[in-house]
């Protein structure tokens, strides 16, 4: 039996699949959640992949892919087209592999356009604790702070999808620099074991550290409410990512419990 050669390898959401245009060779990989570890069973299985989505959709493409991503389309601001790992699911545990930088990172100005309000919020929140990870942590240099510094004062100069975007390619190579810290240790665990959306988490999260290190923060929308939350088992959790102590500044546990349960 004949099977046709498959020309590239989509991989996108099912809100962004329309805005590639696609051949009759093509194959389409649709993704509705972040990757778990099965993804694992198809590393370096494709060749010649395209992605257009978020941090979920770029991780899975990322994982999948030969080599570098041919071409990819970021919709949000995760930063995840300038990092050279991506990032899965273990059960409860974030994971995370070495990989390599797509090739080439191109904006559809269209495709950022239709993004829910929610995930707007969510997804500049997660650019800003990229940002602020940078600045807090004993592993910056100064060309990390100063990306950090840049997408910051891009989101409060313009609110627009385009800028949000950009900051967040600005911030994502912030992070290939200098590794995340404090903020995304301590969201993961508010995600695995509540199932809160890493941007919401990250909005509950920064402004609590923030007052706290009398660090100024873009002046949006805020959590201020997670629910009934166990902190001193997210914090325990937290301690279990290494990157946790990457910090700039001195803090216990007992501390960081009492400030996130305000």
């Amino acid at each position: 039996m004949f099977h046709k050669e498959i020309k590239r390898t989509v991989v996108c959401s099912p809100s962004t699949k329309k805005f590639i245009k696609g051949e009759d060779s093509d194959q389409y990989i649709i993704v509705t959640s972040p990757p778990d570890d099965k993804v694992l069973d198809l590393m370096d299985t494709m060749e010649n992949v395209t992605c257009i989505g978020g941090g979920a959709v770029i991780d899975y493409a990322k994982i999948i892919s030969k080599g570098p991503i041919t071409i990819c389309h970021p919709t949000t601001a995760s930063g995840s087209s300038e990092t050279s790992h991506a990032v899965y699911w273990k059960g409860k545990e974030k994971m995370s592999v070495k990989r390599f930088l797509p090739s080439n990172v191109i904006v559809i100005e269209e495709s950022i356009e239709e993004l829910p309000e929610d995930m707007l919020l969510w997804t500049k929140c997660d650019m800003i604790a990229h940002c602020l990870d940078v600045k807090w942590s004993s592993l910056s240099t100064p060309p990390s702070r100063d990306l950090a510094d840049k997408a910051l004062q891009l989101i409060e100069l313009s609110d627009s999808n385009l800028s949000l975007i950009n900051a967040g390619i600005i911030a994502g190579k912030a992070i290939e620099i200098t590794p995340t810290t404090i903020l995304h240790s301590l969201s993961y665990p508010l995600t695995g074991f509540y199932n809160i959306p890493h941007g919401k988490a990250l909005s509950y999260l920064i402004p609590k550290l923030a007052n706290y290190l009398g660090q100024k923060i873009p002046d949006i929308k805020y959590v201020d409410d997670l629910g009934k939350i166990d902190w001193g088992m997210v914090v325990e959790r937290a301690y279990t990512y290494d990157k946790i102590l990457n910090v700039n500044f001195d803090i216990d546990k007992n501390a960081l419990i009492k400030i996130l349960d305000q």
